[in-house]
C-alpha cells in the first residue's frame, strides 16, 4: 500500500468520507489489541511473581541445601522488572547500546535475545545467564551457563533474594 499525504489526497479529489468509513476504531486495531495483550501479560507476570514471593516470606522457609531451583525463582524479580524493560527492545544492560534497542524481552518476561554486536545464534538466556554476564560468571553471551559459572550464580542469587 502506498502511503499518500492527507493533502495530496484531498486535492487530487480523493473521498474522505469514504477512507473514514473503511477506517478501524483505535480501541478495535489489531496493533492496539496485540499491545493490550502484552501489557496485560506483563501485568499478570509481575503480580504473579509479586504472590509467589509473598507467599514464600509469608511460609517462613529458609534457603536449605538442595533448594530447587523454581524456589529460587520465585523470590527473584521477573526479567523485565529487574532490567526494566517491560517486554519489548531496549539498551542492553550489560554491554548497554548506540540506538537503545539491541536487547530483546520476551512477551512474557522471562527471556532475552541480544543483538549487541549483530545477529548471531546463541546469544540469549533467561535472568540468571543475565546475572552470569553482570557479575561477570559468564563472559560472552554465546556461551552456555554449565558448571562453576552456574554455581557462581546461583550462589550470588542466593545471597541477594534469599
Amino acid at each position: 500500500m502506498e502511503k499518500v499525504d492527507l493533502n495530496d489526497f484531498l486535492r487530487s479529489g480523493g473521498d474522505l468520507d469514504a477512507v473514514i468509513a473503511e477506517a478501524i476504531p483505535a480501541e478495535e486495531h489489531p496493533g492496539v489489541l496485540a499491545e493490550q495483550k502484552r501489557v496485560y501479560a506483563r501485568i499478570a507476570a509481575d503480580v504473579k511473581q509479586q504472590r509467589d514471593r509473598q507467599r514464600w516470606i509469608e511460609s517462613g522457609k529458609k534457603p536449605r541445601r538442595g533448594e530447587s531451583i523454581e524456589d529460587l525463582k520465585a523470590r527473584m524479580p521477573s526479567l523485565s522488572a529487574y532490567t526494566g524493560i517491560p517486554g519489548g527492545r531496549g539498551s542492553h544492560p550489560v554491554y548497554g547500546s548506540i540506538h537503545g534497542d539491541n536487547f530483546l524481552i520476551s512477551e512474557d518476561g522471562e527471556t532475552w535475545v541480544s543483538f549487541h554486536g549483530g545477529a548471531e545464534p546463541g546469544k540469549s538466556g533467561n535472568l540468571f545467564k543475565l546475572i552470569a554476564l553482570e557479575q561477570g560468571y559468564l563472559t560472552d553471551e554465546r556461551e552456555p551457563l554449565r558448571g562453576e559459572a552456574f554455581k557462581q550464580t546461583i550462589r550470588y542469587c542466593r545471597e541477594r533474594w534469599g
